[in-house]
């Protein structure tokens, strides 16, 4: 879904001044959403941990931290992979 590499291409792809609505994950999960994350493979790496990690920490492969107020706890996004990927696969009682 996200990770490193889109953190870095909404730094150069959106204006400074619209960067606050990207990737806010915090304020859909707040509101109650379903989240599921997944990778993008091969348009991104299919490393979950360090997807778990941008969520959690919000910074880009060169350090630049993208709306800190998005963060969300490292756990809340490792169940985004598990049980919320299965969830939107309708594999609840399967996987996850």
């Amino acid at each position: 879904m996200w990770g490193c590499l889109l953190f870095a291409a909404g730094l150069r792809l959106v204006p400074e001044g619209q960067r606050s609505a990207l990737y806010a994950f915090r304020t859909l999960s707040d509101a109650g959403v379903a989240l599921a994350d997944g990778s993008d493979a091969p348009v991104t790496a299919p490393e979950p941990l360090a997807s778990v990690a941008a969520a959690a920490d919000r910074r880009t492969a060169s350090g630049h931290v993208l709306v800190p107020g998005q963060a969300v706890a490292a756990g809340e996004a490792l169940r985004w992979w598990t049980a919320g990927a299965a969830r939107a696969a309708f594999l609840e009682g399967e996987r996850g």
